[in-house]
């Protein structure tokens, strides 16, 4: 057999070898993909308990980072609201019910995704810009007296997560409340051209990839299935704003991903094959008279065809879409 192969070997030219060279640790790196996911699969298997556990924590560790960024980012954005020099002299003057503070505040939320409301000493509406949340008047006067806090609300379309952030004069005189909220979750179940039915939610679902459900409310309790983990919420002021459950990776799910990982590798692998081989023969398939050259190359290119078609390239690489 060696001898065969030796005798191959050198009836090719030295160009030649070298795409067969390609060819051959193509093929061995197929081989060692093979067998790290067959390892990789096997050592999941055994230690799929301590791995499930794990990674449920990271992904609840994960929702809870994202939840406070959104609740971070909400408060940086009211905070500069209610430091803004204009609105605090609107404030500060004898009339504050002037009409030119609407134009204030929509001039700040311009090109934001956040609605503001405006709150006088006596919890009286005064301004407002975008959707209004539905800020609770005990609320506002928590934020009268305490420093910034933050709610959740619902209405007939969005659930919103509202903070609500004194505005100060300049010596530290409470003069009022601004309350900025963000549409978190849309409670429409369809699609429209008005209306999208995204959030948080389906958006850390799909990041996470595994079911991820907010329940709002003090009065929301830990989930008693035990493929569910659950975690509460806090808002700025430490209160309970409610409970997010993660249901627990599922075995057959992880796997795929990995699984996935390693086809679209072979099937990208494989797909290369008959190009090298295509293009180590190529000067050689130019020497040859025109009709056998047309024919040679007809064949090459419907053997690649089927066996990219076979290999499911290249959508293999693009599972999720372009």
């Amino acid at each position: 057999m060696s001898s065969i192969l030796k005798h191959l070997w050198v009836k090719f030219p030295s160009e030649k070898r070298r795409y067969l060279l390609i060819v051959f640790f193509v093929f061995v790196a197929i081989g060692i993909v093979e067998v790290v996911t067959y390892l990789f699969t096997l050592n999941m298997d055994n230690q799929w308990e301590q791995i499930s556990e794990r990674r449920t924590r990271e992904i609840v560790q994960g929702v809870l980072t994202a939840f406070a960024d959104v609740q971070s980012e909400t408060y940086t954005f009211a905070r500069n609201v209610a430091e803004n020099p204009a609105l605090v002299k609107f404030m500060e003057g004898e009339n504050p019910h002037d009409a030119g503070i609407f134009l204030l505040l929509e001039q700040l939320n311009r090109g934001e995704e956040y609605s503001s409301e405006l709150y006088d000493l006596h919890l009286s509406l005064l301004a407002w810009a975008g959707k209004q949340a539905e800020v609770d008047s005990s609320d506002v006067r928590r934020a009268l007296s305490n420093k910034a806090s933050s709610v959740v609300s619902q209405s007939a379309l969005y659930t919103f997560l509202t903070v609500l952030t004194p505005v100060r004069y300049a010596g530290g005189k409470t003069l009022g409340v601004v309350a900025v909220s963000r549409p978190v979750e849309v409670n429409y179940p369809l699609n429209n051209r008005f209306l999208t039915s995204s959030g948080i939610q389906k958006e850390l679902s799909r990041r996470f990839g595994t079911d991820i459900h907010f329940q709002f409310g003090e009065d929301a309790e830990p989930s008693r299935d035990g493929r569910v983990v659950s975690s509460e919420i806090r808002s700025l002021d430490g209160r309970k704003l409610g409970v997010v459950h993660v249901e627990r990776p599922v075995r057959s799910s992880s796997a795929l991903s990995y699984l996935n990982l390693s086809s679209s590798i072979v099937g990208t692998l494989g797909a290369l094959i008959p190009i090298i081989i295509l293009a180590g023969f190529w000067y050689d398939l130019r020497r040859l008279a025109p009709l056998p050259q047309i024919f040679l190359f007809l064949i090459a290119v419907w053997f690649t065809r089927y066996l990219w078609l076979a290999l499911d390239f290249p959508s293999i690489m693009f599972r999720d879409g372009i």
